[in-house]
């Protein structure tokens, strides 16, 4: 199935907890923003047995599509060969089997598209990593037959590589895909958290600069997906009609992210005595976490921005 088939909530909660569990991680063990960082790496080797599992459901998925792909294409084809060369012709026959020529396509694209996203996402979450960043690869060598493009894969990537301490490696990939997609507002739901698993990578890196530019790349993303799923007026189209009743549990999944990317930046500020722009981030965090449903650092930062919100009371 294509992302547009998929539920929208189960993809942002995904995606946000991962995020959360990146920085949770780093904040576990870092020092200062400023340098000597240390960050809990994945040393574990790849899980062996969903490795397999996962290569088995990737050669099972592109065996359907091209099954799909083949055997569509060939039956329509000569069928429709035979509707067009008959007397008189058929032109029912023709129509139809233009229309199940399509089908056809899309349907092997799509389960090409449901072998590489499959795969990525189950081998994550069971720590086969190894096959989970291969997978993850190639799908970004053949985004171009993806209905969703290359954001969904370069963004697991990004994270995996990160996790396993593997930073440069990781900025790598998230600044090639802001070069592909930075500025297509359809992949905002994949830059939001690529940008954030990117600002965490310089900031372990000690490149303070570079961390404030990706969070607000990061803010960029949310800020959209944020303003378009709470404007009524903006509910059109079929599949915005269709998740119009989640739209409350997917607003609560951005809050999350932007509550957990103003706080980052404010203890950045901090770090540099930057008390105006600290506060600010302080109350935006605030603000956000207030409204967003309970996720593991919700009290940890609530707490902690209204306490430095306090002593910044008349910066």
């Amino acid at each position: 199935m294509s992302s547009l088939h998929q539920n929208p909530v189960d993809i942002m909660k995904a995606k946000s907890y991962e995020a959360a569990n990146v920085r949770k991680m780093a904040r576990k063990n870092m020092g200062s923003a400023s340098g000597g960082q240390q960050f809990p790496v994945n040393n574990t080797p790849s899980n062996k047995q969903y490795d397999n599992l996962g290569l088995a459901l990737f050669i099972t998925a592109l065996t359907l599509s091209l099954c799909a792909l083949v055997g569509g294409s060939y039956y329509c084809i000569s069928q429709f060969v035979q509707a067009i060369t008959a007397q008189p012709i058929q032109w029912m026959t023709c129509i139809l089997m233009t229309g199940f020529l399509v089908v056809a396509l899309y349907t092997a694209r799509t389960l090409l598209w449901l072998g590489f996203f499959g795969t990525v996402m189950m081998c994550s979450r069971m720590g086969a990593w190894k096959r989970a960043e291969e997978t993850a690869t190639l799908g970004i060598k053949l985004g171009k037959f993806m209905p969703n493009g290359t954001g969904w894969a370069a963004m697991a990537l990004s994270q995996s590589l990160l996790q396993r301490g593997l930073f440069k490696e990781s900025l790598v990939v998230a600044e090639d895909e802001w070069q592909r997609n930075g500025s297509n507002p359809k992949q905002a739901i994949n830059m939001g958290p690529l940008c954030a698993c990117a600002g965490m990578a310089n900031q372990v890196e000690g490149n303070i600069k570079q961390t404030l530019v990706w969070n607000e790349r990061a803010l960029s993303s949310l800020n959209y997906m944020y303003q378009e799923y709470s404007d009524p007026a903006k509910e059109k189209g079929l599949m915005r009609r269709i998740t119009k009743s989640q739209s409350a549990e997917w607003l609560g999944q951005i809050r999350m992210q932007l509550a957990a990317t103003h706080f980052n930046n404010a203890t950045i500020h901090m770090g540099a005595n930057d008390h105006r722009r600290a506060k600010e981030s302080f109350k935006k965090a605030v603000e956000f976490a207030v409204q967003a449903p309970d996720f593991p650092q919700k009290t940890e930062i609530l707490k902690m921005s209204k306490d430095q919100l306090g002593r910044l009371k008349h910066s």
